[in-house]
């Protein structure tokens, strides 16, 4: 099954937006036809998939992304679009299993230890 529900403007996307393709759904807004602001991932049982921000069709903030089990499955920041940080990853029980720091977009190093030029 394949939904969807959203309006145009000039032949553009805009405004609030929703899509559901089989056991998933997601929603969010377009602004010229970029997408902008908060969106969410859900999985079909109603429990969040992904949660993070855009700004005019770019990743920006804090992005988030859960197991089916509703736990955390990674987590870490985007500036300018790109990776930058610690990202964090964790397995099915909530245990962090991996720390991957970038610099804008370039892996700095993993579980601590510096990434080889």
């Amino acid at each position: 099954t394949i939904r969807l529900k959203g309006s145009f403007e000039e032949g553009l996307k805009t405004g609030e937006w929703f899509y559901q393709m089989g056991d998933y759904y997601y929603k969010g807004n377009y602004v010229d036809d970029m997408m902008h602001g908060l969106w969410e991932e859900y999985y079909k049982e109603k429990r969040i998939k992904f949660s993070g921000e855009y700004s005019l069709g770019i990743p920006v903030g804090k992005h988030k992304y859960y197991h089916r089990n509703g736990r955390l499955r990674k987590e870490g920041e985007y500036e300018g679009g790109l990776e930058d940080g610690i990202w964090r990853y964790y397995d099915k029980n909530g245990e962090l299993t991996l720390t991957i720091q970038y610099k804008m977009g370039t892996e700095f190093s993993i579980n601590g230890k510096k990434v080889k030029d």
